[in-house]
């Protein structure tokens, strides 16, 4: 007997995209979260938090200073204007 033609599988290719869009939403996020820290003074129990959560981008700014680190300063200095 002949083996059953089998659909190509799309998981790996959503699965790339998918992991794609939640890093650029987390990138793009630090700005509204900067202006919003700003505005709305932030509680303190929170703070730390947000640190932790956007540490890697920290971290990639000042090891960066190049391209991402000026570029993370013109995306949230242009939220904060």
């Amino acid at each position: 007997m002949g083996d059953l033609p089998t659909k190509p599988s799309h998981t790996a290719r959503n699965t790339v995209i998918g992991v794609a869009v939640a890093l650029l939403l987390y990138v793009l996020s630090i700005g509204p979260v900067v202006k919003l820290g700003m505005q709305w003074k932030i509680p303190e129990r929170a703070g730390p938090a947000i640190t932790v959560f956007y540490a890697p981008l920290g971290w990639l700014a000042g090891h960066d200073k190049k391209l991402t680190g000026p570029l993370l300063d013109w995306y949230v200095g242009w939220w904060i204007k």
